[in-house]
């Protein structure tokens, strides 16, 4: 007698699967599963996977300053005068001075900088440039 044994077939493997864009299949005994990739959620109504807006999802919990979302994620931005930390999230100032900004002296204060002049200038309208006061 010879026997005969039931083999799974890997729709995953092989293409023969239903999963839609944006969905991960996993193989099961006898047949498969989709689920949604990380950063997506699925819509039910729609039978599609949608992404996930982080930003929303999480307002003011995910970064210090500016959250975007993207497709499957978010990245995190800082405004003016400030540069990303290296956790990714919070923001930390920038030391506009470091760059010269100034004609004269620069003294950096949080999230921006001043320009002032040493004595017997004055500091332009520009806010940078320094002109010698005449008598």
């Amino acid at each position: 007698l010879s026997s005969l044994a039931c083999v799974d077939v890997d729709e995953c493997q092989t293409g023969n699967h239903g999963c839609g864009e944006g969905q991960i299949c996993h193989n099961l005994p006898g047949s498969y599963r989709c689920d949604c990739q990380t950063g997506y959620l699925y819509d039910a109504l729609r039978q599609v996977c949608s992404d996930v807006n982080e930003c929303w999802s999480y307002p003011g919990r995910l970064c210090a300053q500016t959250c975007e979302n993207s497709p499957g994620s978010y990245q995190c931005s800082c405004t003016a005068g400030f540069s990303l930390a290296f956790d990714g999230k919070n923001c930390e100032d920038l030391n506009e001075c470091d760059s010269s900004p100034c004609g004269q002296e620069c003294a950096n204060i949080y999230g921006s900088y001043q320009c002032y002049c040493r004595q017997g200038f004055y500091l332009k309208e520009d806010g940078h440039t320094c002109e010698g006061i005449t008598p």
